[in-house]
């Protein structure tokens, strides 16, 4: 684990200070180019704050606090760079409802259920892990019930990366940054417990996960990744990880945990599954650009997910890919930086639920849903809920694996679909396919066995 020091930290920022704008802001020489636009995704993705108590941490010149004063009942504006509170002053001092403070978010001390929104950009990334956890658990205390968290953070490299004539880093200099996997925040979010004076146990809800689609679209980069969780009551039973707890879990045990993910998934370019689903999709008159959504579950496992870069590059498709396990959804990140295709999209949630408010709220539409085993994850009763978003004319291909003691269970969830979404339904058969693919593909002896000592049955339909 690295200690960060706040001392050369200040320091590294206050070298922007006589530059305080909104290129020393994103670290981007060039960041007028894409300022407003990355704004919008941030806030668009939030709810309403009319009326509401904002924090807004680590607020800089104020890029943010400006916006949210436009609604919000108090917005309080924090940084640790008095230049940057000084000029954020200059923008934004004339409006009653915008308090400042010079602080450090590592040391910051706020009222008890005192903000329906703590917001942050850029942030945890200059903490180091002990202060990340330290401020995330201070911050759930900070949040009324049904409050909001946001995070936003450059995962793994800088927001520059993908164009290195713009970065305003020094090469010269070191970075105090923390580039992080995706999927720790996930973790130690899901991870927190807080007990409150009257004994309730509170913890953040994560709604979603994603990247920042400016970064995609301007600079290749899906690694710009933001977070909205919501601090709701927790099962009174779960157990409560003190802080010591949750920075083991966060600076080792889930490290480890990706870099053992990454090193099965990162070199994958091929699945078993990749010709059976790409196959149904050209039969079923799929074109260039048309929508497709695919859903991987919280139970999907190695090799058993649809490989949406082969949908992307075999098709032409415009992929929105949906992950719940946040070891995966790191993996695909890490692909598609790769492989520079902004057709593909990721998101991670929890669960379908999750997923399918996320896709209604932004108001999204598709024309072909994919998904392997998802009719094992998700209920009948669930997809027939999201049929808003699929179009008249829109398909459906589940590939399903299934044994012997599990036909039964299987065909009743035909006939359940059959009977929601209409008569005509088919189920073919795909296994020959399905084990071939697998043994030509996969050394994994473990995991041909899982594959091969199945049925695999492709379940195809129209959303009606």
């Amino acid at each position: 684990m690295v200690n960060n020091d706040r001392e050369n930290l200040k320091k590294f920022w206050s070298r922007y200070s006589g530059q305080a704008d909104i290129n020393a802001m994103m670290l981007n020489q060039n960041a007028g180019d894409i300022e407003e636009a990355d704004r919008h995704d941030i806030m668009s993705s939030l709810p309403s704050v009319d009326g509401k108590d904002v924090v807004d941490i680590g607020a800089g010149i104020g890029r943010f606090t400006t916006a949210f004063a436009k609604s919000a009942n108090l917005v309080i504006s924090t940084d640790f760079i008095d230049e940057f509170i000084r000029v954020n002053r200059e923008a934004n001092g004339h409006l009653a409802n915008v308090e400042f403070q010079v602080n450090d978010a590592a040391h910051l001390e706020l009222q008890k259920n005192g903000f329906d929104l703590v917001f942050t950009n850029w942030l945890m990334m200059y903490l180091d892990e002990g202060e990340v956890v330290d401020f995330l658990l201070k911050a759930i205390e900070w949040i009324r019930p049904d409050g909001h968290l946001k995070l936003r953070e450059s995962c793994s490299e800088p927001s520059t990366a993908r164009t290195a004539a713009n970065t305003m880093h020094d090469t010269t200099e070191a970075n105090p940054t923390y580039y992080r996997y995706s999927s720790l925040y996930i973790n130690l979010l899901n991870a927190i417990r807080y007990k409150d004076a009257e004994g309730k146990v509170w913890k953040y809800q994560i709604e979603w996960g994603c990247s920042v689609p400016t970064y995609i679209t301007r600079q290749f980069n899906w690694r710009q990744v933001h977070w909205l969780a919501t601090k709701v009551e927790a099962d009174q039973n779960d157990v409560v990880l003190d802080a010591t707890q949750l920075l083991h879990l966060f600076a080792d045990v889930w490290v480890e945990e990706q870099r053992a993910t990454d090193k099965i998934n990162d070199n994958v370019d091929a699945l078993w599954s990749d010709k059976i689903i790409v196959d149904a999709l050209r039969d079923g008159g799929i074109q260039p650009l048309d929508k497709v959504f695919s859903f991987n579950g919280p139970a999907s496992e190695y090799g058993v997910t649809v490989n949406s870069h082969a949908m992307v590059y075999e098709l032409k498709a415009k992929m929105w890919s949906n992950e719940c396990n946040p070891y995966y959804f790191r993996s695909s990140l890490t692909k598609a930086n790769v492989v520079r295709d902004p057709n593909a999209y990721f998101s991670w949630t929890a669960d379908f639920g999750k997923t399918a408010k996320v896709l209604v709220d932004r108001h999204q539409s598709f024309k072909y849903f994919v998904g392997i085993n998802v009719l094992s994850q998700v209920t009948v009763e669930e997809l027939n809920n999201i049929k808003g978003i699929f179009g008249p004319d829109s398909h459906f291909y589940f590939l399903e694996g299934h044994d012997a003691s599990e036909e039964k269970k299987f065909a009743a969830t035909v006939e359940e679909l059959k009977q929601k979404l209409g008569q005509d339904i088919a189920v073919s058969d795909h296994t020959e396919t399905a084990h071939h693919e697998v043994k030509s593909l996969d050394s994994n002896a473990d995991f041909v066995d899982q594959v091969i000592t199945k049925k695999w049955s492709l379940v195809s339909g129209k959303f009606h």
